[in-house]
């Protein structure tokens, strides 16, 4: 559903977006082209996944992490990104479900941003900016303050809880 908002969102509203490619820095674009894009690897999905995975005892650049989710990637970005470069940045859920579970960790979606508060837990959340497209992933428990991120205009979308791996 979000997929389907923001894609017709950025196809009305775009304005000149499709030509925001032409006058990009060629390094950046030929980074882009080969799945490591550093829009993507400075956005929130790596960073908040490397904090999660830290708390969990594993060990990973946020730069791996990043290249891993666009090699394997959502073709949705790309097409997003024609009409508006922000897109690039983009995380989608899946991604960040498919990344764990490739390493072994079992991910549940969470109602309560409160049963998070149990010792151990950790998770990632998406929260959003009232009625905006502004979209924010963060982790539980590194970062603080999750419920009032955009302050009185935060709404919790989404809780991934990340259990452990198998022995």
């Amino acid at each position: 559903m979000i997929k389907k908002l923001l894609t017709l969102v950025l196809l009305v509203g775009s304005g000149c977006g499709v030509f925001q490619s032409f006058n990009e820095n060629p390094i950046d674009r030929y980074f882009y082209k080969i799945n490591k894009d550093p829009r993507h690897v400075e956005s929130c999905g790596p960073k908040a996944l490397y904090k999660a995975l830290r708390e969990l005892g594993h060990d990973m650049a946020i730069r791996e992490i990043s290249y891993t989710i666009q090699r394997g990637g959502d073709i949705t970005r790309s097409i997003l990104a024609l009409f508006d470069q922000e897109a690039r940045s983009i995380t989608w859920p899946s991604e960040i479900i498919k990344f764990l579970e490739k390493r072994g960790y079992t991910v549940s979606t969470v109602k309560d941003i409160e049963a998070l508060t149990l010792a151990g837990n950790v998770a990632l959340v998406l929260v959003r900016n009232g009625l905006s497209l502004d979209y924010h992933w963060m982790c539980s428990p590194s970062d603080g303050n999750i419920k009032a991120y955009f302050g009185g205009k935060t709404e919790i979308k989404l809780i991934l809880l990340i259990n452990q791996k198998s022995p």
